[in-house]
């Protein structure tokens, strides 16, 4: 919901520069009350069958059953705190919807952001220079994105066969063997940060990794002003289940380093996780969104390109690469290689 300005009416938006909500038209500034805010809620089999947190209807009022006093909800509200009588109230309609927790608020205006991404598109070697060649600043577009972060324990008993190689004094292959493993790990994993929007893959949220959520602040409507954000649409449920995987996925690596192995032959994982708790945060990513257009066998053809900037400290994502600057890199370490083969022959 868009706040307006006391003075002359105009819209507020978040000023990521002064920290606080400024006038489009007139300039006052209006200070967001920063409210550190980071803690984790247990996870209990009603939540697991949650939605994420959506937006609640527009000015929809709710009475108190404890006092009866009239409220009117704000957006993103799953529960309220009625301000007469302190009660906390659970909003009926959204009863599978879960709230928003936290915010990490925009450290980087939409100026800065697209300063950073020139900078990484001119000092990274192997980028496709043509595809940002008509980058303009209208097109990097600020959003809150979606996430959460777990912690958990996890008990694991696991039995198997791992795959191993054995080498002489000269680190010459002797022999590959396979040997059998027992035993158990007890493990306690905190902040796994699982995103949960399906227009976002996990590994486009790790390549601006990292936010910094220990300094998120309480959700507050006010750093909202300016920005939207990103639509809800991954069950709460798949989003455990993802940061589960995580967690199986780190206990194979492991028992891969705890028995001198390399390979997983055949192994048997009982898990038990327990103390499960979550944190739902939003995060501030900036977006880029450009279309590359060339030819390809006489026909014109068009692509659609992506780019990420952490909104909390600038870092750029992955960008396009130049399949001949690359072809150049792989001939020219090569030929190093070679170089340096010839020399340790004709030298020594």
């Amino acid at each position: 919901m868009m706040n307006y300005c006391d003075n002359c009416g105009g819209e507020l938006h978040y000023d990521a520069k002064l920290k606080s909500n400024r006038c489009s038209s007139c300039g006052a500034v209006y200070p967001v009350e920063n409210v550190f805010f980071y803690e984790k809620k247990y996870i209990d089999d009603n939540i697991l069958e949650s939605v994420p947190a959506q937006k609640v209807e527009q000015n929809l009022n709710l009475q108190c059953k404890f006092c009866g006093a009239n409220l009117q909800l704000k957006e993103f509200e799953s529960t309220t705190y009625c301000p007469y009588c302190g009660k906390l109230l659970p909003i009926e309609n959204n009863k599978n919807i879960i709230g928003v927790d936290s915010i990490i608020p925009f450290h980087l205006t939409k100026e800065q952001a697209y300063k950073k991404l020139k900078r990484a598109i001119n000092f990274r070697f192997l980028t496709n220079k043509k595809i940002f060649k008509n980058l303009k600043i209208k097109d990097v577009t600020g959003l809150y994105v979606n996430t959460f972060s777990f912690d958990m324990n996890v008990l694991c008993h696991y039995s198997g066969f791992l795959q191993y190689t054995e080498k002489d004094e000269d680190n010459n292959v002797l022999e590959t063997k396979n040997k059998h493993v027992i035993g158990m790990i007890d493990e306690v994993y905190k902040d796994i940060i699982v995103e949960s929007n399906y227009n976002l893959e996990q590994h486009e949220l790790f390549n601006i990794m990292p936010f910094y959520y220990r300094s998120a602040y309480k959700f507050s409507e006010d750093f909202m002003q300016g920005y939207e954000m990103q639509p809800q649409d991954k069950p709460f449920k798949e989003c455990v289940e993802m940061a589960e995987k995580f967690i199986k996925e780190n206990l194979k690596r492991k028992i891969l380093k705890r028995h001198n192995s390399d390979e997983i032959q055949a192994l048997n994982m009982e898990n038990e996780f327990t103390n499960k708790k979550y944190n739902y945060c939003l995060v501030p990513i900036y977006f880029v969104n450009t279309v590359y257009k060339y030819k390809k066998n006489g026909i014109e053809q068009e692509k659609k390109v992506k780019v990420l900037i952490n909104g909390q400290t600038g870092k750029v994502g992955k960008l396009p690469k130049n399949p001949l600057k690359l072809l150049f890199l792989i001939f020219g370490c090569c030929a190093l290689i070679v170089a340096i083969i010839l020399l340790i022959l004709f030298v020594f």
